[in-house]
């Protein structure tokens, strides 16, 4: 999984990750019909990658896993990863 792939690796100088989740995302309705939190191994994630020393953009908004939130966010996502 991906914790297990961030903890082994070693290359943190290659890498920046644009990470963002919705704190409304702990009960979310997959396409399967089951219910999941995205809340919680995101925020193990983050921690892991600060641990790491991996340079890293992390944000919880208010809001959900829709569109409804992520499409606000697209402006300051592309100035983050492609901006000098």
């Amino acid at each position: 999984d991906v914790l297990n792939i961030v903890s082994q690796s070693s290359s943190q100088e290659l890498l920046s990750i644009y990470h963002i989740i919705g704190k409304g995302e702990n009960e979310v309705v997959t396409t399967d019909k089951t219910v999941k939190d995205f809340l919680t191994p995101n925020r193990k994630l983050h921690a892991l990658l600060k641990e790491k020393c991996f340079t890293t953009f992390y944000d919880e908004f208010d809001g959900d896993h829709t569109w409804k939130y992520w499409k606000p966010d697209l402006r300051r996502a592309l100035i983050e990863n492609f901006s000098e």
